[in-house]
Parts: structure tokens; sequence; C-alpha cells
């Protein structure tokens, strides 16, 4: 597995077929962050959220994973990863055991679809989680060529360097 880091927007994968992985909550909130930019480019991977998020009583499972085809060849993965949406009693929303659960089912996905995968820096913003320790999980979970987008404005938070 390759982890490569871009600058650039992961709703637009450089490499097909691909899947897009992103952070969502269990308590049904889309209206921050990386969703919005889901749903500018495709309005089903909200849709299946909300949908999920009234089956589950708004209680969403942590580690399940919904995959929504966009295009014949890009699927957008909502990994539900985060517990609500701020931090509570110093412990921050992001769940890196769901993380990992997701992940690895992301992971299982690509390989069966001969796919890559493409993310934000997943849980490092608003889920409030350590990029050292998210990028450990991927590179202990993921065995497909992945790549992490930072779009140009957030360039100079991370201490990457990008091949582009």
């Amino acid at each position: 597995m390759n982890l490569h880091y871009l600058i650039g927007d992961a709703m637009q994968p450089i490499k097909k077929p691909a899947l897009i992985a992103h952070i969502c909550n269990d308590k049904g909130k889309w209206r921050s962050g990386f969703v919005i930019a889901v749903s500018n480019v495709s309005k089903e991977p909200e849709i299946a959220y909300l949908k999920a998020v009234d089956t589950y009583k708004g209680n969403l499972p942590l580690g399940e994973c919904q995959v929504i085809s966009i295009d014949s060849d890009v699927w957008v993965i909502n990994m539900i990863a985060q517990h609500d949406t701020k931090t509570i009693d110093g412990i921050p929303p992001l769940r890196m055991d769901a993380l990992k659960r997701c992940l690895l089912e992301v992971n299982n996905i690509a390989t069966t679809q001969g796919a890559t995968i493409h993310a934000p820096r997943i849980g490092a913003v608003r889920s409030g989680g350590s990029w050292a320790d998210i990028e450990k999980v991927i590179l202990n979970t993921l065995t497909v060529d992945t790549y992490i987008y930072t779009l140009e404005i957030e360039k100079d938070m991370w201490d990457e360097t990008y091949e582009n």
C-alpha cells in the first residue's frame, strides 16, 4: 500500500475506480465539513445517511459503513465513526475503534472492486482526532493505494510533503 498526500478535493479522485471514504456522526447531523462537499457532488450519500438515521432513530451503530454509488466507477463510503459532534467530558467525537472497523470494511470493498481509496483528513479536523494516530490506523489497516487530500487553504495546518 502506498499512502499519497495531495492538495485538492477528495470528491475529485485522481484515480478510478475510487472509493471516497469520509466520517459521519452517529446522531444524524449532516451539516458541516466534508459532507457539504459530498452533497455538492451527489445528494445520494446524504439521502442514504438520513434514511439510516430514521431507521435507527438517531443512534447509528458506530463502526458501520454505507456504500453509495455516485458514478459508474466512484462510490462514497459513509463511515459511522464519530459519536455526536463535539467533545464531551474531554473525549473527542472520533472513535478510533469504530474508524478501524470502518477502514477494514472499506479495504475489503476496495480489494474486491479493484479500487483505490480517497479521503480527506478523516477524523482530524472536526472529529477531534490526532492525525498521527489516524495515519497509523490507516497504515496498519489499508492494503490498497490510498490518497489523502488536503484543501489548498488548509495545507499549512499539516507538516506534509505533497505530491502535487
